[in-house]
């Protein structure tokens, strides 16, 4: 086994301490910036895609009426 000295000791403490300071900056920035960017996204999304999906539905609905009048033309 190793015999820990206290050089070595300190080395991994300023180590240790460095990584928990860069695991709280990477939190930190995941939950204050990223999580609202990926929010703002959605936002930005849904507002784009309900008024292409209205226009899609509106452009299906009016080709229906056209075979259901084109239908009932044929029947009558």
């Amino acid at each position: 086994m190793e015999k820990i000295t206290d050089q070595s000791h300190k080395h991994q403490l300023g180590k240790d301490f460095l990584t928990g300071c860069c695991a709280i900056i990477f939190l930190l920035a995941v939950i204050f910036i990223l999580i609202p960017l990926l929010i703002f996204a959605l936002k930005v999304s849904i507002l784009i895609t309900i008024p292409i999906g209205l226009v899609l539905a509106l452009f299906i609905l009016t080709a229906f009426l056209g075979r259901i009048i084109n239908f009932l033309r044929k029947r009558w």
